[in-house]
């Protein structure tokens, strides 16, 4: 009887001690922006990736990596993240801001042709559609066709 109690006490000292190790994807996400405000963009850029890795990704989180990285002057991988929040949150203008601008600032630009006329008309909706949208209009196009 003895042992089957200590056996329990630990169980349940350990089960204690794991849930004051874990944290939420909000209480770790309250932290990077908190770190983030106190100038400490390491620290938040670390805690933004591990949101990333727990796939708990949303536009604000790919833009506020973005950010930290700019503000580390880490061009290439703001533009990148800021491109990730562009394509689940196409109509974010601030976001969209802060993409021109990083673009602005990168030593090696690489330009891109004009698409055309033709070309930008047909994908008009695409570039201003969230993944969602764009799977409903193709849903809708489809029902129509058949």
């Amino acid at each position: 009887m003895k042992r089957m109690t200590q056996g329990f006490l630990i169980f349940l000292f350990f089960m204690i001690t794991a849930q004051g190790f874990c944290q939420t994807a909000e209480e770790i996400y309250a932290k990077a922006n908190l770190n983030y405000e106190n100038w400490e963009y390491e620290k938040a850029i670390s805690l933004y990736e591990t949101l990333v890795k727990m796939d708990r990704t949303s536009p604000e989180v790919f833009y506020n990596l973005g950010s930290s990285f700019f503000k580390l002057r880490k061009i290439g991988k703001a533009i990148v993240n800021y491109e990730r929040a562009r394509r689940i949150a196409p109509r974010d203008r601030d976001m969209r801001l802060n993409l021109k601008l990083a673009k602005e600032m990168a030593v090696d630009k690489i330009t891109v042709s004009d698409r055309g006329f033709l070309l930008n008309a047909a994908l008009f909706l695409y570039d201003r559609m969230n993944i969602d949208e764009l799977t409903a209009a193709c849903f809708i196009f489809y029902i129509l066709a058949i």
